[in-house]
């Protein structure tokens, strides 16, 4: 899953390297940029008037717009048509995940103003190890949200079986890093065409 795919799906290759997307991610990087380093400023100054907040509050969200909208753009991009070596494709996606906003900026600028896209051939199917990973992370939420279903129905038996606070805690977050470490490795066969 790319992410803002829900955005990009709907959208064609053809309108992702237009000018006018083009503009769009230029505006975009510009925000991200520029507002991001604004905010660790401002809870440093004493007070502020209500013209200040309205400001940042109002960059506030278009920066948090322009960060979903960048970063899905770049990642969308990345994944269906930066025809780069393989070598180049995988430090950007590295860069990507890792680099969030600033790391989309950094693709904008580097990568999708000067590249030429090129529409490549889709995946094929997902390995048999990946295929039984996704089903033992789809089990192993489907077993938590059953414990969790269950707690209020026998509470004295669940208390046994999954402590209520550390392991339900350290379960969710094993769960939680499990699916995205799932999702990464999906995006990059994705991207790569493996």
């Amino acid at each position: 899953m790319i992410p803002g795919s829900y955005l990009f799906r709907r959208v064609s290759d053809e309108w992702l390297v237009s000018r006018q997307a083009s503009i769009l991610f230029a505006i975009s990087s510009i925000l991200v940029v520029a507002t991001i380093p604004l905010f660790a400023v401002a809870p440093r100054i004493p007070s502020h008037s209500s013209f200040a907040n309205l400001f940042l509050g109002m960059c506030g969200c278009f920066c948090s717009v322009s960060v979903y909208f960048l970063w899905g753009g770049m990642w969308h991009y990345w994944a269906r048509l930066d025809c780069s070596a393989r070598t180049v494709r995988r430090a950007w996606f590295v860069v990507l995940l890792f680099g969030i906003c600033y790391g989309a900026a950094l693709y904008y600028l580097l990568r999708y103003s000067r590249g030429e896209p090129c529409p490549r051939m889709e995946g094929t199917e997902a390995p048999t190890a990946l295929r039984a990973f996704q089903r033992c992370l789809l089990s192993g939420w489907g077993i938590f949200l059953v414990f969790i279903a269950l707690t209020p129905v026998f509470p004295n038996a669940m208390d046994r079986l999954i402590h209520p606070v550390t392991s339900f805690v350290l379960i969710l977050i094993g769960l939680l890093l499990a699916t995205g470490v799932y999702q990464a490795i999906k995006l990059y066969r994705t991207g790569m065409g493996d």
